[in-house]
């Protein structure tokens, strides 16, 4: 890997350019960094402020948030059992992550202790995003001693929320549905609403639409907030972190990311630090503490929910001669110590490292194969699944190599698309899969020849495609997996049905020219794979499922305080 070398001229810089991000701070998110007294901007601020306030209406006082969500709470508690809200825990078993931290010197685990808490700093904040009145609800629920409390706040911790997404983020507290906009607008804000006053408002439409801001109502008008305002209350005590970490560590390129990386943090600004780490070559530590999508916001797909994702990267010996199976230069081995808010949910054999603000360069660290994850997810999730709906000797093929190596091209083919919502998810999400697992089966195919033995990678391929079929609804991930699924199945594609054993069975070399067919067909730019968008689950299908419904879908993962 390429890169331009820290030397102390580039460190007397980066104060300076760390001065004037933090400048942007005080102008307001994407205003830009100076505004004349006289500019359309500062005219408007000022009609608003003179703007008189509308009246209240006099009426009964409304309960606060407070006592209605513990009135919920207790209704809860009086109709759902301790035994059904174990069922629910039980779809996420919390299995302890242990990573080696064994060559770790003292001065490289004070700043890991220090990223680690900057890291779960981002709970805070992505609980809130989730819904405004998350915090509320969660005291509430501390208070409350009725049956199943335990449960409860453990469920609503692993959620972030009172809404279980192996449920159809139905909620197991009180009856109130999730909100499409999450806690990123007005709860009663639909998508036409807000369109419309987009229109009626093009001077705030920049700032409304800001990836990096919290819509909220004044009035008859909505303001955006930044989220380096609305979450200042974590959002400062994480960057001072930051940059406590950067003073401890001897890796210079590192040292010069997180203070960028504290900046940004104070100012929404995040190509900044993105570019430097592009620069950092070897790094001992893999920190991504920031945006880490936009998934929660089901309103407009644009609000970047915040996380955080500390790693502890192998030793050179052990990250070269894992680089094969970490899909190529972009990669690295390496084992998860954190994970935080957004980042917590839904962790994978492999983390793509979130540059919201700079295209990764050829050489960029983009993604980390998490050797530790994938060996738990192997054995606690994928080998059951495995048994459940292959053959005996197929099932016993799958191992952790594979897993990792697919799961880290497929976030390295997700993170080279653009981002996608509504109808435009479900080709991303098939050309991530199908491009993964082609891809991989060449890399193979060129280190072992033709002879090379696919049945492990395709085995965790079709592993996968039922676990996200298990998810059901209108998920983009669940139903690409269907349409896949059914693509196999109906064009001759390698996936046959034992019916002695009631188990699929794989024809490698079919199915590798259905994933060759299936990769040159999106390449052209078809939508789909000649299947319906929603296709319905054949007989065999829906009974692998039914043979899954008691194995667990995801692990909750508890991560240990390094020392």
């Amino acid at each position: 890997m390429t890169g331009i070398a820290f030397d102390r001229d580039r460190s007397a810089l980066a104060l300076p350019l760390l001065a004037s991000v933090l400048l942007l701070q005080a102008c307001g998110p994407h205003q830009g960094l100076l505004h004349s007294p006289n500019s359309r901007a500062a005219q408007e601020r000022r009609e608003e402020r003179q703007r008189p306030a509308r009246p209240e209406k006099v009426g009964a006082p409304r309960p606060s948030r407070t006592a209605l969500v513990a009135a919920q709470a207790r209704k809860l508690s009086q109709a759902e059992p301790s035994s059904a809200l174990a069922r629910r825990l039980a779809q996420a078993p919390v299995v302890g992550v242990a990573p080696d931290l064994s060559a770790l010197g003292s001065e490289e685990r004070e700043v890991l202790r220090l990223l680690v808490r900057a890291s779960a700093l981002m709970n805070e904040v992505y609980l809130r995003q989730r819904h405004a009145h998350n915090a509320d609800l969660h005291k509430a629920l501390e208070e409350d001693r009725s049956a199943g409390h335990a449960e409860r706040i453990a469920l609503f911790e692993r959620e972030f929320g009172p809404w279980d997404h192996f449920d159809a983020d139905r909620p197991f507290v009180g009856t109130e549905a999730m909100p499409a906009g999450a806690g990123f607008y007005p709860e009663d804000l639909t998508r036409g609403e807000f369109e419309r006053y987009l229109t009626l408002h093009p001077r705030q439409k920049a700032a409304l639409l800001s990836p990096y801001t919290v819509v909220r109502r004044d009035g008859d008008r909505l303001t955006a907030v930044s989220y380096s305002i609305a979450y200042r209350k974590w959002l400062r005590p994480a960057a001072k972190l930051l940059e406590k970490a950067a003073k401890h560590t001897q890796d210079q390129q590192l040292r010069h990311y997180l203070m960028l990386r504290a900046g940004a943090l104070m100012t929404d600004i995040y190509s900044f630090s993105d570019g430097a780490w592009s620069r950092v070559q070897h790094p001992r530590f893999l920190v991504d503490i920031g945006p880490a999508g936009r998934g929660d916001d089901h309103l407009m797909g644009i609000k970047a929910s915040l996380g955080g994702f500390v790693a502890v990267a192998g030793d050179d010996g052990k990250a070269q001669a894992a680089g094969g199976a970490c899909a190529g230069g972009q990669a690295i081995a390496g084992e998860l110590v954190h994970a935080a808010g957004a980042d917590a949910t839904g962790i994978r054999a492999a983390h793509a490292l979130n540059m919201a603000g700079a295209k990764p360069a050829a050489s960029t660290i983009a993604v980390v194969c998490l050797d530790n994850v994938a060996a738990l997810r192997t054995e606690r999730l994928m080998r059951p699944v495995a048994q459940a709906v292959l053959v005996a000797r197929q099932a016993g093929s799958l191992a952790p190599g594979v897993v990792e190596q697919l799961a880290s091209m497929r976030e390295l083919e997700r993170s080279a698309l653009p981002p996608a919502a509504g109808d435009a998810a479900l080709p991303a999400e098939l050309r991530a899969d199908i491009d993964a697992a082609a891809r991989v089966l060449e890399m193979q195919r060129a280190s072992g020849g033709e002879a090379a033995d696919a049945t492990p990678l395709l085995a965790a391929y079709v592993v996968s495609l039922f676990q996200a079929m298990r998810e059901g609804g209108q998920a983009p991930g669940a139903r690409a997996a269907l349409v896949q699924y059914t693509y196999l199945r109906q064009s001759g594609g390698g996936l046959g049905y034992d019916a002695a054993s009631g188990r699929f069975v794989i024809d490698p070399a079919a199915m590798g020219a259905a994933l060759a067919r299936a990769r040159a067909r999106l390449a052209e730019g078809s939508a789909g794979l000649g299947q319906p968008s929603d296709p319905a689950l054949d007989g065999e299908g829906a009974r692998a499922l039914s043979a899954m419904a008691d194995l667990p879908r995801d692990l909750a993962f508890q991560y240990p305080a390094p020392n």
